[in-house]
């Protein structure tokens, strides 16, 4: 290859106080992003927990005769 394909190309960059603006907002919904998974994470055990009481017996399951399309489920 020669030098002629390899010439820079030039790049616009945004003023250094937006880029840190953008920082700071990539930071927060960083942030934001591990605190819901986390979240998310108590939340699939406490289900796994609750499945697996009403499959073993452990909660009685009961039925509402208000509510019959939950019968259906």
């Amino acid at each position: 290859m020669n030098k002629k394909g390899c010439e820079p190309i030039p790049v616009v960059l945004p003023p250094i106080e937006e880029q840190e603006k953008i920082i700071i907002n990539i930071k927060s919904i960083s942030s934001r992003i591990t605190s819901e998974k986390s979240f998310l994470m108590k939340l699939e055990k406490q289900k796994s927990g609750l499945m697996h009481d009403l499959l073993t017996g452990k909660v009685p399951v009961t039925v509402d005769a208000a509510a019959p399309e939950a019968a259906h489920v």
